[in-house]
C-alpha cells in the first residue's frame, strides 16, 4: 500500500498527531458472558472450593479433566461445576488430558516448577521475558541459568542452550522454561531435542500462546507441564487467571494439591497455596473458549497486515520477529526490532514520538531478567538478548476490536516521522 508522505510538526514538537482517537484493546464481552455471571450472582455462586477431605476426593485427584466434569458435586476440592466444566472444556480445546486452573499464571508457573520436585536446583531460561518467568523461579528456591537468544525469532538460541549444556555438567538433569514470545514457537523442535538429550524437565511458559500450532502440535503441550495466561491483554480472557496442563496423572495430582492446600488432605509432603480460580472467572472462561477462534484471527489477521505494511515501507531499519510458523500461530502483538543505525533516529526517541502521535508502542521488558536485582549476581552471557532489549519495539493494540484501519494510522505515523526526522535530531 502506498503511504503518502508527511511535512507537517511532529505532535512531539507541537504538531497535531496523526491520531486522536484512543485505541481500544478491550475483552470481547457480550450477553453469552454478562447472562451466565448474572445467574451465579443471583444463585449466590461466587466459589465453591473446599479445602478439606471429602467423599471420592482421593479418586478425583488423579482423573482427567473430562472425568472430573462428570461429578455432580456443587463444593470440592477440585472446585464448583464451573471450573471442572473450564477445565473440561479447555482440555478438549488444547488436546490435554489434565488441566488445573489457577488464579494467574505466575501461579502457575509456580505450581509447575514445585510439582516437578526436580531435585537439581538450576532451571535454565531466556533473559528476555516478563519479570513472572524469573518470579517463578526464585519463589520456588531454584536458581535461573539465562540462555541467550535467537536475534531472529526472540526465542531461547538452540545454539547457544547446547553450549550451556557443554559447558556446565551441573546443568545436566535440571529444568528448562522456554517462552514463546508473542505466540512464536522460535526453533523449538531444536530446544525440545536438546532438553531431552540432556534429559531435562520441561516447562513451556505458553503464556502468550494460546492454541499455537506447531508441527502439527499445541504449543504448551510439548514439555512435561504447559501454563497458560488469561489476564485481561491475552488472547483470552477472564481478567486474571491462568491454567496448568500436563499428560501426567501424576504431575495433574500434585498441581491440584498445590493450588489448595494439599497439605490438608494429602499424607504427602506436599505444601499447597491459595491459587484458586473463581466461579465467576471460569464461567467467563468457558464462554471465551467458544470464541477463541474468532479472537484469535482477528489477532493474526491484524498482524500479518501491519507486519507486511512494515516490511515493505520500512523494511531496512523496523525488522519484524521472524514467525517459525506463521500460518498456526496466533499473534499475541506485534514484536519488531528497530535498527537505530540504518535510520539515524535512537529507538527511545522514535517511541516517543509515535506515543505522541497517538500509537502506544512497547520498547519491551523494564529490564533483562538476568539484570533483576535477585539475580544479577549471576554471570549471564547473552549478548543477543542486550541487543534485542536496546532495539525492541511492539504493538500490543492488533486484537479486537482494532481493525486494518487501526493499524494504518500506525503505518501513517511512523512515516510522518520518518519524513520530520530532521526534527528529532
Amino acid at each position: 500500500m502506498f503511504i503518502k508522505g508527511s511535512k507537517s510538526m511532529l505532535a512531539i514538537n507541537g504538531g497535531t498527531p496523526i491520531r486522536t482517537k484512543e485505541f481500544q484493546s478491550t475483552p470481547y464481552i457480550n450477553d453469552d458472558e454478562i447472562d451466565i455471571v448474572v445467574q451465579l450472582l443471583k444463585d449466590n455462586n461466587l466459589s465453591k472450593f473446599v479445602g478439606s477431605p471429602h467423599e471420592h476426593v482421593e479418586a478425583m485427584l488423579e482423573k482427567p479433566s473430562f472425568h472430573l466434569s462428570a461429578y455432580k458435586m456443587e463444593k470440592s476440592f477440585l472446585g464448583g461445576k464451573y471450573i471442572r466444566d473450564f477445565e473440561y472444556a479447555f482440555s478438549k480445546k488444547i488436546k490435554s488430558p489434565y488441566c488445573i486452573s489457577v488464579n494467574s499464571a505466575t501461579s502457575g508457573l509456580i505450581t509447575a516448577i514445585l510439582a516437578l520436585n526436580n531435585l537439581n536446583k538450576y532451571i535454565i531460561t531466556t533473559p528476555f521475558s516478563f519479570t513472572a518467568t524469573v518470579g517463578a523461579i526464585l519463589l520456588t528456591n531454584h536458581e535461573p541459568v539465562f540462555c541467550d537468544i535467537d536475534l531472529d525469532t526472540f526465542n531461547i538460541s538452540p545454539e547457544s542452550l547446547r553450549y550451556l549444556m557443554n559447558e556446565n555438567k551441573k546443568l545436566n538433569g535440571s529444568t528448562i522454561l522456554p517462552v514463546h514470545w508473542c505466540g512464536n514457537a522460535g526453533n523449538f523442535k531444536s530446544i525440545f531435542d536438546t532438553a531431552k538429550y540432556y534429559k531435562l524437565k520441561i516447562v513451556e511458559d505458553a503464556t502468550q500462546s494460546p492454541f499455537s500450532l506447531y508441527n502439527n502440535k499445541l504449543l504448551g503441550t510439548y514439555g512435561d507441564i504447559g501454563v497458560f495466561s488469561f489476564n485481561e491483554p491475552k488472547n483470552i480472557q477472564t481478567g486474571e487467571g491462568g491454567m496448568v496442563v500436563t499428560d501426567d496423572p501424576y504431575l495433574a495430582k500434585q498441581c491440584r494439591l498445590i493450588r489448595n492446600h494439599g497439605e490438608n488432605i494429602d499424607n504427602s509432603d506436599v505444601v499447597g497455596y491459595n491459587f484458586r480460580l473463581t466461579e465467576l472467572q471460569a464461567a467467563i472462561g468457558i464462554k471465551q473458549l467458544e470464541k477463541a477462534n474468532y479472537l484469535n484471527d482477528i489477532r493474526r489477521n491484524n498482524w500479518k497486515f501491519l507486519k507486511e505494511e512494515i516490511i515493505r515501507n520500512f523494511g531496512e531499519f523496523i525488522i519484524p520477529q521472524k514467525i517459525t510458523h506463521e500460518e498456526t500461530f496466533n499473534a499475541y502483538s506485534a514484536s519488531f526490532r528497530f535498527i537505530t543505525e540504518m535510520i539515524g533516529i535512537s529507538r527511545d526517541k522514535f517511541a516517543k514520538a509515535l506515543i505522541a502521535e497517538g500509537i502506544p508502542v512497547s520498547i519491551g521488558p523494564y529490564r533483562l531478567l538476568c539484570d533483576h536485582n535477585k539475580t544479577k549476581y549471576l554471570d549471564a552471557n547473552v549478548p543477543n538478548a542486550r541487543k534485542l532489549h536496546s532495539q525492541y519495539l511492539s504493538f500490543f493494540q492488533i486484537g479486537y476490536p482494532n481493525t486494518w484501519e487501526d493499524m494504518y494510522d500506525i503505518v501513517k505515523a511512523i512515516k510522518k516521522i520518518i519524513d520530520n526526522k530532521k526534527e528529532l535530531e
